[in-house]
């Protein structure tokens, strides 16, 4: 072989060992990278594996939304957090996302990025690092609930910034953290007072609004009213979740016993009962159960219920009304019909057509073998009638409904055995002997008359008759 082909020879292998030698070292180098560039940021590999951000190009975005992963050195790496000044003084940033696989926002990462007028932070940041924001034209930051403390002036001189939410587990603020915020109006708490460094709102006036039940007088609470840290507090009073509307179990008759059945409400919710006929309170009636009596009958009974719990707002619901309510077992006497109202006890509650003009009331009645004292006539219980016209009431009445002789336009007296009940419904004797031309007079034994102790009756009137 000649000396000039030898010489090809050996430069042609020379070259293809050169080019595969520079080939192996180009893999090699990228598999020892330790950061990549992405739309503008600067990925780092990290000591455990991950990647944070460690800066930032020139041709970074205005509208940036920081990558959850990246690939270095050959491998895929969680970005786990913004390094130191990574974006500090980038005055072209606007906006800024940042994902869910970030824990921290390290010390002064967006530093005097003067456009910067919106940042999302992830319930997944567990740290907002000092200077983090400082001297940005943040308008409204959320901190969420992950985030359990925020460094000195992390937001401070962040001029445009007017409103704060601070998440739940929040529990320390660094000095001046929100110094200089001389916009700054409103600073919402989720959770408890946080431990506080100094002058965190100073130059700044906002009023500092914390759940009630975080207030002074709450045993994990630590806010104070009327100021805290030197600015004005506002206690808001969170909303009951289950709030159920009752439901009225029991059959609607006199004698019979109601029971509001309330459903399920928030755990610690006190409950408290109040029973209406026709839509108003019934005086007394404040247990979760009633028993209805005479003056119920013909109207519908309903139950309130209000439930309370330290600090959420107090809520009351009402119950659907019930059917009106008729009268238990009965029996028929001289034309009068009397009813079991429990208790022992029965009232007036109608009559038949063959209801005597002079009609007398039974003390006592017998009724399914048990015996009953009558101790009222019921709403509207001889009103109508066509040919009433006098009627004599035992001791044992001591109640008169509404309309107990309404529009009995024959009746002309009526006398009572023993002293004035001690309840009368409106109108209970009302527009009687219109049809005879005589006047309805109320007649009762003078022994139980406006002189006597125990009476009741007045002369010349009593209850508009005479």
């Amino acid at each position: 072989m000649s000396l000039s082909k030898k010489v090809f020879a050996s430069s042609l292998v020379f070259v293809t060992a050169l080019v595969s030698a520079l080939g192996a070292n180009a893999s090699l180098a990228a598999a020892i990278s330790t950061t990549t560039t992405v739309n503008g940021v600067v990925y780092t590999l990290d000591g455990g594996g991950t990647a944070y951000v460690s800066g930032r190009t020139s041709d970074v975005p205005a509208n940036l939304s920081i990558a959850s992963s990246v690939t270095i050195g050959g491998a895929s790496r969680e970005v786990v957090r913004v390094g130191q000044y990574a974006f500090g003084t980038t005055p072209s940033l606007v906006s800024v996302v940042i994902p869910d696989s970030v824990y921290e926002i390290s010390d002064y990462a967006f530093d005097h990025c003067s456009g910067l007028t919106s940042v999302t932070i992830p319930n997944s940041v567990m740290t907002i690092g000092s200077g983090a924001f400082f001297a940005t034209s943040l308008v409204s930051v959320v901190v969420p609930d992950s985030v359990l403390s925020i460094g000195s002036g992390a937001f401070e001189y962040a001029t445009s910034l007017t409103s704060v939410t601070l998440g739940k587990s929040l529990t320390s603020i660094g000095s001046w953290a929100f110094m200089g915020d001389s916009k700054l109006k409103s600073v919402t708490f989720a959770g408890a007072a946080p431990e506080m460094g100094g002058y965190v709102f100073a130059d700044a006036s906002p009023t500092v609004s914390y759940l009630a039940r975080f207030g002074a007088d709450a045993v994990s609470g630590g806010f104070t009213s009327p100021t805290w840290n030197g600015v004005p507090t506002s206690a808001v009073y969170e909303a009951l979740t289950l709030t159920p509307t009752p439901v009225i179990n029991g059959l609607p008759a006199a004698g019979e016993m109601l029971s509001a059945d309330p459903g399920v409400w928030d755990d610690g919710v006190s409950l408290s009962y109040e029973w209406n006929r026709n839509g108003f309170a019934i005086p007394g009636a404040t247990s979760d159960t009633y028993v209805l009596g005479a003056a119920d009958f013909g109207a519908k009974i309903s139950v309130t219920v209000t439930g309370v719990k330290p600090g959420y707002s107090g809520v009351f619901l009402i119950s659907s009304d019930t059917e009106s309510i008729g009268y238990g077992p009965i029996t028929t006497i001289n034309g009068v019909i009397y009813s079991s109202i429990g208790s022992g006890q029965a009232y007036v509650s109608g009559y038949t057509s063959d209801l005597p003009a002079n009609a007398s009331i039974e003390s006592n009645v017998t009724i399914y073998g048990a015996s009953y004292a009558v101790t009222g006539i019921g709403r509207q219980g001889l009103s109508g009638t066509q040919n009433l016209v006098s009627v004599t009431i035992p001791a044992s009445v001591t109640t008169l409904g509404a309309y107990a002789f309404g529009q009995d336009m024959k009746l002309v007296s009526v006398t009572f055995d023993g002293e004035a009940p001690t309840s009368v419904g409106e109108y209970a004797i009302a527009s009687g002997g219109s049809l005879n031309g005589e006047p309805l007079v109320v007649r009762y034994r003078s022994r139980f008359g406006a002189d006597a102790v125990a009476g009741g009756f007045t002369s010349p009137i009593w209850q508009g008759k005479t």
